[in-house]
């Protein structure tokens, strides 16, 4: 068996008193007196303020006998001229037919006509029995389906026949003088393109100048291409329209 002991301290015995807690000051504004001043002034500013001042009438002008005005009461003068206007009510003989239709057999012979209900298809989707109810496009039934539409053929024959006619067509050979317009007109373009292309700012970061960044690139691409193309091609054939 072990003993164990514990540190004994003189300095415990001895009970000490707690230490006081020092509070810092509250903060105080520079500004307090002058505001509070400032606030008994405007309070008594507005203590002043109430009802306004009125002359006491004077004692000859007293309220008297029949002097004030009379409202007349609001009678209910409407009339009611329904009731001489209206026609008369028809007999109950007229209204409470007795109709010959019968009933019954008519009910008798539509559910007699009437075919039986088939129940809904469904689908089983699990090996437990469980069953969904099966959804059919209703363009599965129409009898143009899995087939190619009306206006598919119309256009192939339409296209067929334009070429066949344009091929009839008589063509004729561009002039010196009207080539030398249409290769002027486009570098005149172009020439207008590359300014325009030239003038956009350094950094381009907006929608707008991108797409137009984007437009005039493809402008100046096309019209060198036909440059080109009619500048490598001596005779170039167009027709009468």
């Amino acid at each position: 068996m072990s003993l164990q002991f514990s540190e004994e301290n003189i300095e415990d015995i001895i009970e000490r008193p707690l230490p006081k807690i020092i509070k810092l000051k509250r903060h105080k504004s520079a500004h307090h007196d002058r505001i509070k001043k400032e606030n008994e002034v405007l309070k008594k500013s507005r203590s002043t303020m109430g009802n306004a001042e009125e002359p006491l009438p004077e004692p000859n002008n007293f309220l008297k006998k029949h002097t004030r005005k009379e409202l007349k009461k609001e009678t209910d003068e409407r009339k009611c001229w329904l009731s001489s206007c209206k026609p008369q009510l028809p007999s109950p003989a007229s209204i409470w037919r007795k109709d010959e239709k019968n009933f019954l057999a008519d009910n008798i012979k539509c559910a007699a006509s009437s075919k039986s209900k088939y129940p809904a298809p469904k689908v089983v989707d699990s090996h437990k029995g469980n069953t969904t109810p099966l959804r059919r496009p209703s363009y599965v039934y129409k009898q143009s389906f899995g087939k190619a539409p009306a206006h598919i053929y119309r256009l192939k024959s339409a296209a067929n026949q334009q070429d066949t006619s344009s091929c009839e067509q008589k063509m004729k050979m561009m002039s010196q003088g009207e080539r030398s317009k249409l290769v002027e007109g486009l570098e005149k373009s172009l020439k207008d393109r590359n300014s325009e292309f030239l003038l956009l700012p350094v950094i381009i970061d907006t929608p707008y100048l991108i797409n137009k960044k984007k437009k005039l690139e493809s402008e100046i691409k096309q019209i060198e291409s036909d440059l080109q193309m009619i500048s490598s091609n001596f005779d170039i054939y167009i027709t009468d329209d």
